[in-house]
């Protein structure tokens, strides 16, 4: 029988990547978030390419999805680095999407993010989902779990998304959170936790 892959594409706040976790502490699972495919990288030389020298003056969020409009704004220290992070993205696509394949192929695991529904989207025993939730409830775990204090929290979610539909349109060239991508779309907020980890589990099941 093929692997189990649960792939887990989320909207900031939703709490998608405990979900993840969750989901592979029940199943006995690894479960690979972009810190994972970066360590992974890194252990194996593969990193160089695709992480700028200019990575430590910016956020993860900033690096890993940017937005057009909110890239100039970054104040990025080198000059072209407009070129640069593009080039770099591509690059970085190009070697996670290589280990995503690779990790697939060696036993059942879970992933949160970094396009891997898209990538393993013709992979048998593949379930995709999309975690989402209201600005409120996300608002709330933010504050909560994630301790942003400072700021708009309304800013800080709308800017984190739309930085990571900028990213999966730019390595996909399909439209982030579209239902057609996923078999099941879960409300957090109306949810929680526990009952989208069950929704996943009974779903699983019936791959």
């Amino acid at each position: 029988m093929e692997h189990l892959i649960i792939t887990i594409s989320r909207q900031y706040g939703s709490g998608g990547s405990k979900i993840g976790k969750a989901i592979g502490e029940r199943l006995a699972i690894p479960c690979y978030e972009r810190s994972d495919l970066d360590r992974i990288a890194h252990e194996r030389g593969e990193d160089k390419s695709y992480i700028p020298e200019w990575r430590e003056h910016t956020s993860s969020v900033e690096i890993w999805g940017a937005n057009d409009a909110s890239l100039w704004g970054f104040r990025l220290s080198q000059a072209g680095s407009r070129r640069s992070y593009y080039s770099n993205e591509r690059e970085m696509f190009a070697i996670q999407s290589k280990i995503i394949r690779e990790l697939a192929e060696k036993r059942s695991c879970v992933f949160v993010g970094r396009c891997a529904d898209f990538i393993l989207k013709d992979r048998p025993r593949c379930l995709r989902v999309m975690i989402h939730g209201s600005e409120d409830s996300r608002a709330l775990r933010a504050y909560d779990e994630y301790y942003e204090r400072s700021g708009s929290l309304a800013s800080k979610i709308a800017c984190v998304d739309r930085g990571r539909a900028g990213y999966y349109k730019r390595n996909t060239g399909q439209v982030w959170g579209e239902r057609q991508n996923y078999q099941i779309c879960l409300d957090s907020g109306a949810l929680g936790t526990d009952g989208c980890v069950a929704a996943i589990m009974a779903a699983a099941e019936k791959l």
